[in-house]
């Protein structure tokens, strides 16, 4: 029983360098800069919050006509995610980061960052 424990554990070892040695460390900053630059989006928040069942993403909830849309800011490095208040107006149009923020009659243009490791000389290859 103890020489099966072992092995296991052995095997198990082994998968996870596997794993770890493989798998691709960097963040693919252009995927997540295409991926927001095509995002449109537009409304009134209602609701923000760090939804911690969800690998602790941003979350911010517009309502908009009709329904309501939810933006991830996910890797997003700026502050936008922590300047944003309930009752602020957003507005983001396709093929750009600037966000506008509209609150208090005080119009802000955001311009969106993200946080990628080939930036950082971290884990490079």
């Amino acid at each position: 029983m103890k020489k099966f424990n072992i092995i296991l554990g052995l095997i198990g070892v082994i998968g996870l360098a596997f794993f770890f040695g493989t798998a691709d460390h960097k963040v693919d900053c252009e995927s997540l800069k295409q991926n927001e630059k095509s995002d449109e989006y537009s409304g009134v928040i209602i609701e923000k919050y760090i939804d911690q069942d969800q690998h602790m993403y941003e979350k911010v909830i517009l309502d908009k006509s009709p329904g309501t849309d939810v933006i991830l800011l996910d890797w997003e490095t700026s502050g936008f995610f922590d300047f944003l208040k309930i009752g602020d107006s957003i507005s983001k149009n396709p093929n750009s980061l600037q966000v506008n923020v509209w609150r208090n009659d005080k119009d802000t243009i955001y311009t969106l960052e993200f946080y990628c490791l080939e930036e950082t000389n971290c884990l490079k290859k």
